[in-house]
């Protein structure tokens, strides 16, 4: 299995950036530009799963590993930024909105900002839109995919379903 270099997958990831880029510049232009969203969670899980397999048959994997790779390479930027927009809300936010945004920056933090937001806007507070960690709903999503997408390959892995191998 190769896990090296791979054109084709940054020629979809550049298109799903795109995407979703002119989507947010002006909806009318683009109005399935959220799509790009989607094929970028495909490719994190296809990429991930890549990985995660590679390891397991050069026998390095280890599910400590894979979870210290990850708080790695997300979590020092994820919570500067965080940190960042705190400071930026508590600055541009109304006082009577700081409590949003405090639960906002928490949920974020512990990656279930999905879960907050989907929840929908606030009648007498800002909208979710105006929200400046609301588009970490989408990380949110994917480290809650990579707290069970080790254990799926493992078990599966080890345990193969009987039925696809006896077509």
């Amino acid at each position: 299995m190769n896990t090296t270099y791979r054109p084709d997958i940054q020629g979809l990831r550049a298109i799903a950036f795109l995407l979703v880029f002119f989507f947010h510049l002006n909806k009318d232009w683009l109005p399935g530009g959220f799509l790009g969203v989607d094929l970028f969670f495909v490719i994190s899980g296809f990429l991930m799963t890549m990985i995660t397999l590679n390891d397991i048959e050069k026998n390095r994997f280890t599910f400590i590993n894979f979870y210290i790779k990850r708080i790695k390479r997300i979590i020092p930027a994820y919570y500067v930024m965080l940190l960042f927009a705190a400071f930026a809300g508590a600055y541009l936010w109304q006082y009577s909105e700081i409590k949003v945004l405090r639960e906002s920056i928490i949920s974020a933090g512990l990656f279930i900002s999905n879960l907050i937001f989907s929840r929908g806007n606030n009648y007498f507070g800002a909208q979710t839109s105006e929200n400046p960690v609301h588009h970490t709903w989408s990380l949110s999503i994917e480290m809650q995919f990579y707290i069970f997408l080790p254990f799926i390959i493992y078990f599966f892995r080890k345990h193969p379903c009987k039925s696809f191998y006896n077509k």
